[in-house]
């Protein structure tokens, strides 16, 4: 945002929207992600946490995940409103960032949402390195397949 507007504070941000739209909208939708709302990468995680946590009767962590969820939407739309939405204090020009900056921003943005929406892949994987961890039998035998240690 800094590379955008000059600077990190936030009482000296507002009218970035005005300033660069698509720099809005890939912030916009990595704010919702970490907050773990639908359809990005974030909810899926959150909804396997809640999850886990009412099937072993911890209820009081399903609540705790919901609940800190929701203040972190809170506190981000928060953010974003004021520094995004709220009137510059003075006339700016619009801005771009180059693709240098633009190139990884829109990459993990389209990871983001690649995730969301289709996270069986994802969820394989780390199944796959889940059970790997559990049980490192299949890993010991192809590094040592007679069995023994060097």
């Amino acid at each position: 945002a800094a590379a955008v507007a000059g600077s990190f504070s936030l009482a000296g941000l507002g009218g970035l929207y005005r300033k660069s739209s698509g720099f809005a909208a890939i912030s916009f939708i990595l704010l919702i992600a970490a907050c773990g709302l639908p359809p990005f990468s974030g909810f899926w995680p959150k909804v396997i946490l809640v999850r886990a946590s009412i099937d072993v009767g911890a209820w009081w962590l399903a609540a705790a995940i919901l609940i800190g969820g929701f203040l972190l939407t809170v506190v981000f739309g928060r953010v974003f409103l004021l520094a995004y939405w709220r009137p510059a204090a003075a006339p700016q020009t619009a801005a771009s960032i180059g693709w240098q900056a633009g190139l990884p921003l829109f990459i993990l943005t389209a990871l983001v949402v690649g995730f969301g929406i289709l996270p069986e892949q994802l969820l394989e994987m780390a199944q796959a390195a889940a059970t790997g961890l559990i049980d490192p039998t299949s890993y010991l035998q192809s590094v040592f397949p007679d069995g023994g240690m060097p």
